[in-house]
């Protein structure tokens, strides 16, 4: 029977997994590392979306504002997990990336920036910074 536990030390998260009591073996949280490269390929993905021709961006069938707040927010949660101790960079870095792809569509054709979409991507942006802290704050915490 396997069981794991994933707990903080140190500087990141270690899961400690035990094989019927007998062995018991530390090893990184692969996914924990591989965050921050995510939250990077995620942030080119949006701005390749949010720039390319219009027929580049995907249909969901919701709103657009949905579209773009949920997709902020996503982008907003996985910067916050991926780097917990820079909350302040993150919000500079989602709310940057939200102004000049905004304004970046003001020069690409067939696309346009406007402040309702802007606000729209800041308010899903901090509310997935928000998101993302509070469930990094819950993985440090002690299991009792």
């Amino acid at each position: 029977m396997r069981h794991g536990l994933l707990r903080h030390e140190g500087g990141g998260f270690v899961v400690h997994v035990a094989s019927s009591g007998a062995l018991s073996a530390e090893s990184p949280h692969v996914f924990l590392r591989l965050l921050p490269v995510l939250a990077w390929l995620l942030l080119a993905a949006v701005a390749f979306v949010t720039l390319a021709p219009i027929g580049f961006r995907p249909v969901s069938g919701f709103s657009p504002n949905l579209e773009r707040f949920a997709t902020f927010g996503l982008l907003g949660f996985v910067f916050a997990l991926a780097y917990p101790r820079r909350v302040w960079l993150i919000l500079a870095i989602v709310i940057a990336s939200a102004v000049a792809f905004e304004a970046l569509q003001l020069m690409a054709h067939g696309r346009h920036g406007r402040l309702l979409d802007l606000g729209v991507k800041i308010a899903g942006g901090v509310i997935g910074v928000g998101a993302g802290r509070l469930v990094r704050l819950a993985m440090g915490r002690p299991a009792r």
